[in-house]
């Protein structure tokens, strides 16, 4: 099945951390999901370690210029993370290529998940959207690498 940002958005807006997954190709953003959503697509292989986690979330996401490329300026970003196409709306991040990320530090991996929560928490006593976290897998991806699960 095709991944429908627009269900996506809505069950965001229902509540809580969304995970999903998918093996199909993935589409195209609609243009008109702003200002209620907006997307980023970041590299699971290019986040191999923290160092590319950092860089390519940094980029993709346009952290500020003081971001301390550190576990607790990253928790920060996340939780103050405002897209200009969709303010306070939900963020949805596309990671391509999941199983590769953090592979390097799988110790990490757990860490990536309560950053995303946690920040879906403080996110929601201000009233902004939460985090949604799209993971991209081929099909066929071995369960052990499918590590978000």
């Amino acid at each position: 099945m095709m991944l429908d940002f627009r269900a996506l958005v809505a069950e965001a807006d229902a509540g809580g951390s969304v995970v999903h997954e998918t093996g199909e190709p993935l589409p195209e953003v609609p243009a008109d999901l702003a200002p209620a959503a907006g997307v980023r697509r970041l590299s699971g292989i290019r986040m191999a370690d923290l160092g590319g986690l950092y860089d390519e979330t940094s980029a993709a996401l346009q952290f500020p210029d003081h971001f301390g490329r550190n576990l607790d300026a990253f928790d920060e970003c996340l939780r103050d993370l405002d897209l200009p196409e969709a303010p306070g709306g939900i963020v949805i991040l596309v990671v391509t290529d999941a199983a590769t990320m953090l592979s390097a530090e799988p110790g990490r991996r757990a860490w990536f998940g309560e950053a995303v929560a946690d920040a879906n928490q403080i996110r929601a006593g201000r009233g902004t959207g939460p985090l949604v976290v799209v993971f991209s897998v081929p099909s066929g991806t071995d369960p052990v690498d499918r590590w978000w699960c």
